[in-house]
């Protein structure tokens, strides 16, 4: 389980408070498979891996290829958290919004495809694939549960 944060600084707690809703109780799952990319410019990769993520609850969310720029991190944040810093979560989280894009996600909400992002990154955590680092893991919450993110979403709503 990831560490809660009751060391963590003012202003981060303040992150949390001004993100939609709480950050919520995230359950690693189990992930296998290799991220393979191609470049093809700057912020933009084809995948074409083989991973394949089972949630906590059994569901099981394999990418097909796809277009990804991996997390949408902008470049001033990337000293504390790059693009491919969780790069199978964000496929991951890619595949779903693609999905969603495509009207072919009936019935994921946003808040279900930013739970499989969290369940991933949670999942690299607990193997040692990624440093257990709770700072960085409500730092990507509050990106894809971002107003920008929700409208976002929204403008491909069936």
């Amino acid at each position: 389980m990831i560490p809660e944060l009751d060391d963590a600084p003012h202003w981060i707690k303040a992150m949390d408070a001004a993100a939609l809703s709480p950050f919520p109780t995230v359950t690693p799952g189990n992930l296998l498979g290799t991220v393979t990319l191609d470049w093809l410019a700057p912020q933009k990769y084809a995948y074409h891996g083989d991973i394949v993520f089972t949630r906590h609850s059994g569901e099981v969310v394999a990418p097909e290829w796809m277009q990804t720029d991996l997390g949408s991190v902008p470049r001033l944040f990337w000293p504390l958290l790059a693009p491919d810093d969780f790069a199978p979560a964000f496929v991951l989280h890619d595949h779903l919004w693609r999905l969603h894009m495509l009207g072919r996600g009936i019935g994921r909400t946003l808040h279900d495809t930013n739970l499989v992002c969290l369940e991933a990154i949670a999942t690299l955590m607990r193997d040692g694939t990624v440093p257990n680092d709770p700072l960085k893991m409500r730092a990507v919450w509050f990106g894809i549960n971002s107003r920008q993110a929700q409208n976002e979403w929204a403008k491909y709503a069936g």
